[in-house]
């Protein structure tokens, strides 16, 4: 069975979207599970509170086994609650992939795939849009999830639970600071060891962002 992986050229590391993450100073403090706690709830509010859309400049480190140096990629993220997001690759090759009302699109070389509703990568998606929107509950259950915080920064893993879902995607970890609820980064993790971390800087929120940006045509 193709996934969405099976159309992105290599060395593309946009394995989903999505891909966002880190070994960092940030761990200099240590992380405590804060889960049912005051701060878990006041990262639920804080998130639920924030900004309807928001666009991001973002910098991808794919890190492979098989490449000597990580795959470098920039690019502008944007979201728009409740679930839709979009990735847009300007470095080293013009590639745009979206998600939208659970459809799937790839634009890569000209060209526009609509995978459709893959449903490990939407999944993943999904979860990452879930807790961009402040919705922290696990009613999903597509992921398994825990929350830290080291006086800094949120630290959300996401550990999926469907065997399909595993073998492909091993853990995301998202990284939300505290001073402003923004996110950082996102931690994607493979099976295989290989990870990949994104960086985001320049975060502005919209108050709108046209349907039109989340569909290829």
């Amino acid at each position: 069975m193709k996934t969405l992986y099976s159309y992105i050229k290599p060395p593309m590391p946009v394995k989903f979207f999505i891909s966002l993450f880190f070994w960092s100073a940030g761990f200099a403090l240590e992380y405590k599970d804060i889960a049912g706690r005051e701060e878990f709830v006041k990262l639920a509010e804080k998130l639920a509170a924030g900004p309807l859309a928001l666009s991001a400049d973002f910098t991808e480190e794919k890190h492979m086994s098989i490449l000597e140096q990580p795959a470098l990629l920039k690019g502008v993220f944007y979201f728009r609650k409740p679930a839709s997001i979009r990735w847009e690759y300007h470095e080293p090759h013009d590639t745009v992939i979206v998600m939208h009302n659970k459809k799937i699109q790839l634009r890569q070389e000209g060209k526009i795939i609509t995978v459709g509703e893959n449903r490990q990568a939407g999944a993943a998606n999904e979860e990452i849009a879930r807790i961009l929107q402040g919705n922290l509950s696990a009613a999903t259950g597509a992921f398994l999830q825990r929350f830290y915080f080291n006086g800094q920064k949120y630290m959300i893993e996401l550990d999926p639970v469907e065997k399909k879902t595993r073998t492909f995607i091993g853990k995301i970890t998202i990284y939300i600071n505290a001073a402003d609820f923004t996110v950082t980064r996102i931690v994607i993790s493979e099976p295989s060891g290989d990870y990949t971390n994104i960086l985001f800087s320049n975060v502005n929120n919209a108050a709108r962002l046209e349907d039109s940006l989340f569909i290829l045509k």
